[in-house]
């Protein structure tokens, strides 16, 4: 009965693990702040209204694999970034879209999650990009509210043009789909589906971008490198 469903965070990790088999990994570190991502379908109906970059929260200490997601055809990647890899992905029939940050936290939610770890005493750092000249003293920014407010009316708007009017008609998907929001749900306690297919090469969404562009620990370097060498730069 639910035309499309949004995942985000661990629900978004496990919800691609569960479907297509797309593992994750740990980060060296928490990847904590508020970062900068680029289109890279700038005509999306879901980032309609974007600039060619945005702005989103990240919370977490695991990352999907990039190069799995790169390799199933039965997903588009709608951005990433030069550091932190993809972020937000989507199926070419719209019913599925998975976030790996929080359009949802408003002004203070990292700033809660940040003084709730710092009184308990464990390794925590200031969240990037959040405060300003990182002063924990200060009030924090909040430059991805009208991101935010754009996803959300996007794919309300997505959900109203596109779900067949007899209900009848939409094809049937998974049970967790009744879900809307999919956030901490143990999906990736399930049985997956099968593994994701060995890394190959395929065209390059990301308008000629070189591996010499992108770098970092967050950012499987495997997935440029399979790029370059389709474009004979390697």
């Amino acid at each position: 009965h639910a035309f499309s469903t949004l995942h985000f965070c661990w629900g978004a990790q496990a919800a691609l693990y569960y479907y297509y088999g797309i593992e994750k990994r740990l980060l060296p570190a928490k990847l904590f702040g508020i970062f900068e991502y680029q289109l890279t379908q700038k005509h999306h109906p879901l980032l309609r209204g974007f600039d060619d970059r945005y702005f989103i929260p990240q919370s977490r200490h695991t990352a999907i694999n990039d190069i799995q997601v790169y390799n199933t055809p039965q997903l588009d990647i709608l951005s990433r970034s030069v550091e932190n890899g993809i972020n937000i992905i989507g199926t070419p029939d719209h019913r599925r879209f998975f976030v790996l940050g929080h359009f949802e936290y408003d002004r203070r939610t990292l700033e809660e999650e940040y003084l709730r770890d710092k009184k308990k005493g464990l390794p925590i750092a200031v969240p990037k990009n959040y405060y300003p000249n990182d002063n924990d003293t200060k009030r924090p920014y909040f430059t991805w509210c009208s991101y935010a407010h754009l996803f959300y009316h996007n794919w309300l708007n997505i959900v109203y043009q596109e779900t067949p009017y007899d209900l009848q008609a939409i094809a049937k998907v998974h049970p967790c789909a009744h879900s809307l929001f999919c956030c901490t749900v143990g999906l990736a306690t399930r049985e997956p589906l099968q593994s994701a297919r060995a890394p190959t090469i395929r065209a390059s969404p990301y308008n000629g971008l070189r591996a010499a562009d992108y770098g970092g620990p967050y950012v499987d370097e495997r997935l440029f490198r399979a790029e370059d060498a389709v474009a004979g730069i390697a």
